[in-house]
């Protein structure tokens, strides 16, 4: 299914509903899509290479749950909270600015807190101060620190708009 623009559900919540933020996709339920080449053309600002056919199986996975947020009919940020080996990791959690990646991230643990306390983890690119700053206001703390290492030169990508990398697990 290369290069075509495809439709995918968006995750719900198992409380149904609105949102508590009204920018964010407002109805959640099935029916509800994420048209998926919109979305790889806003990622592209934040990861070296197109990947609209990654997208289209990480966002629609067993268990991920993604949220888009909205200005008019432009994405202005998205993120993805899905079950690693103990609790739940965001990733990716991109935006525009720092107060849109904040609600997305608060809609997203809101989705897998709403029975108890969750274990959560995010991948923050230490570069990006307000991403490291928005961990430290979810109270989250160092588990421990990788480093990037490049053969060429670095990739032209918005760090400024990292707030929660997509995976380490996958190289």
């Amino acid at each position: 299914m290369r290069n075509q623009d495809l439709t995918l559900p968006i995750a719900t919540s198992a409380m149904g509903g609105t949102s508590r933020f009204p920018f964010l996709t407002r109805q959640t339920s099935r029916s509800r899509m994420i048209r998926v080449r919109p979305l790889a053309a806003f990622d592209r600002r934040f990861f070296p290479s197109p990947r609209q056919d990654f997208l289209a199986n990480w966002l629609s996975a067993d268990g991920h749950v993604v949220r888009v947020a909205w200005d008019g009919p432009d994405i202005v940020g998205y993120g993805l909270i899905r079950p690693c080996r103990a609790g739940w990791k965001v990733g990716p959690l991109f935006a525009d600015r720092p107060d849109v990646a904040q609600r997305l991230s608060h809609a997203l643990i809101s989705q897998v807190t709403h029975a108890g306390p969750a274990e959560i983890f995010v991948d923050t690119p230490e570069p990006n101060q307000e991403a490291v700053t928005l961990a430290e206001n979810l109270a989250l703390s160092p588990v421990f620190e990788t480093a990037r290492m490049y053969a060429d030169p670095q990739p032209r990508v918005d760090m400024s708009g990292i707030f929660g990398v997509t995976t380490f697990e996958l190289g």
